[in-house]
């Protein structure tokens, strides 16, 4: 954990209407890059952390919550008031662990979200006219991941959302998974679902709040500890079954079905069969 007299330096509160020092120059719009004094070290990775209602939220109170719900220890938080994202430092191997307690949770009344976050000077402030240029290029670097990370679904989308005039090539638009090795995609593809699972979770119990009903059981923590399932899960979740290797080359999943009766009236479940001019073929 960081020194607690150097983490209430960089997220003191100013009084009511003052900005914080040096965080008028700060841009307002969001950001994944980490200020250089949060620079990873060699066991550690910085993750940004994103969430509406973090704004105008101390660093010290997001830090303690992010601890209790997370329960890896943090090497190191940093948030200003004015900003609705953090930066978390936290050793490679509770990464896994921080992610899946707290990407989808919920803070307040508003979903988190988590992406990579890479260092940067924490003097730089905005661009002047002859630095946009540089700035740019800058913002594109960020989209790319940091290497040995493994990128969820989630953030190959912010990457390609970043691309701006650089779109990537039509390999990389039409099959952004394609660079990665089939173990990785069925790795992130789990990771997914583990997500979906836990938001709907999440979800559930905010609507029954909304209503002042008791919520389900299978929304509490303890339920998913009691059947082994991922943290914040309602119900155990295997691994997406791959395909068998000798079968790989030219394998696209994505088929469709049709459901419906038969000339008998039975029902049946087949291919959607391929519409041509003389008809089904």
């Amino acid at each position: 954990m960081a020194d607690p007299k150097e983490v209430t330096a960089e997220v003191c509160e100013a009084p009511p209407g003052e900005s914080p020092p040096g965080e008028a120059a700060q841009s307002s719009e969001a950001t994944s890059e980490a200020p250089k004094d949060a620079e990873l070290s060699s066991d550690s990775v910085s993750l940004h952390i994103y969430c509406r209602d973090f704004n105008k939220v101390s660093g010290h109170k997001i830090e303690a919550w992010l601890a209790k719900k997370a329960e890896v220890p943090l090497q190191k938080v940093f948030k200003m008031p004015s900003w609705n994202y953090a930066f978390v430092t936290v050793l490679q191997g509770n990464e896994a662990k921080f992610r899946e307690a707290v990407e989808s949770a919920q803070y307040r009344s508003t979903t988190i979200t988590i992406s990579a976050g890479l260092p940067r000077d924490s003097n730089n402030r905005r661009p002047r006219a002859d630095q946009g240029e540089e700035r740019a290029a800058k913002r594109q670097k960020i989209k790319e991941l940091p290497p040995g990370h493994l990128p969820t679904l989630k953030d190959l989308k912010d990457r390609m959302k970043g691309k701006g005039k650089n779109p990537g090539t039509v390999i990389q638009r039409s099959a952004p998974l394609l660079e990665y090795s089939y173990e990785t995609q069925l790795s992130m593809k789990g990771t997914y679902v583990k997500s979906a699972v836990r938001s709907f979770s999440k979800l559930m119990e905010k609507k029954c709040k909304e209503l002042n009903l008791d919520p389900p059981d299978w929304t509490e923590f303890n339920w998913a500890r009691g059947l082994g399932a991922p943290l914040g899960c309602a119900c155990p979740i295997d691994e997406p079954i791959g395909t068998p290797a000798d079968s790989l080359e030219g394998y696209r999943n994505k088929c469709e079905f049709s459901i419906g009766r038969n000339e008998a009236g039975e029902k049946e479940v087949g291919f959607v069969l391929r519409v041509t001019e003389d008809g089904y073929g």
